[in-house]
């Protein structure tokens, strides 16, 4: 299987297309790595979401503790 990639020269900026020839097995090899690699980055989008709202919520409750915001304030801010 032939596959299609850039190289750049790093000296004059050039880039050109080449291919490069490869055996079925590691095309399916490469792509497997590449979907390995995409759901690794979803899921560290979601942890990091996840975080973001549970920090959001504990620093919530905390303000609310201290009596530095008030129930109202937070439901007008939504």
């Amino acid at each position: 299987m032939k596959i299609k990639g850039l190289r750049v020269d790093v000296r004059t900026g050039k880039a050109e297309e080449v291919f490069e020839e490869i055996s079925d097995e590691e095309y399916r090899k490469r792509q497997e790595e590449a979907r390995r690699a995409e759901e690794e980055r979803k899921m560290r989008e979601l942890i990091e979401r996840k975080k973001q709202e549970i920090l959001k919520k504990q620093a919530i409750e905390e303000l609310l503790k201290e009596g530095k915001i008030t129930k109202e304030e937070i439901s007008k801010c939504g």
